[in-house]
């Protein structure tokens, strides 16, 4: 009987052992989970600003190009862009901002089905 009584005693307190060291695991996997969650959310808003000063770079060299201000005579408009050498700024500049917006459209989805999956 006694035997019996410190084996229960004994279960009992390696349960509670387990118990709070599951617990402290799954607070410090949550406090982990927060930090991670918090930078990539910082990383999302960087590639947004990084997107949008590179679109708003693109849309200036244009107005700028439509001017003529790079133009060898008056008639010329938009020639910087057209130009072999200088036109391929433009077009990686413009690639880019593809390239981010697909990005960004993906991470969209996959938030918008973890977020469905989630409510389920």
């Amino acid at each position: 009987m006694i035997i019996t009584l410190v084996t229960l005693a004994t279960l009992l307190l390696l349960s509670m052992g387990v118990n709070i060291a599951l617990l402290i695991l799954a607070k410090n996997s949550l406090k982990k989970i927060s930090i991670y969650e918090n930078e990539i959310i910082k990383s999302d808003d960087f590639i947004l600003s990084i997107q949008k000063k590179i679109l708003n770079s693109l849309t200036t060299m244009r107005e700028i190009d439509k001017q003529g201000v790079f133009s060898s005579r008056v008639s010329e408009k938009g020639l910087f862009e057209s130009d072999d050498m200088v036109g391929q700024i433009f077009k990686d500049l413009l690639q880019t901002v593809e390239d981010l917006n697909i990005n960004i459209q993906s991470i969209d989805n996959n938030n918008v089905t973890t977020t469905t999956n989630e409510k389920k």
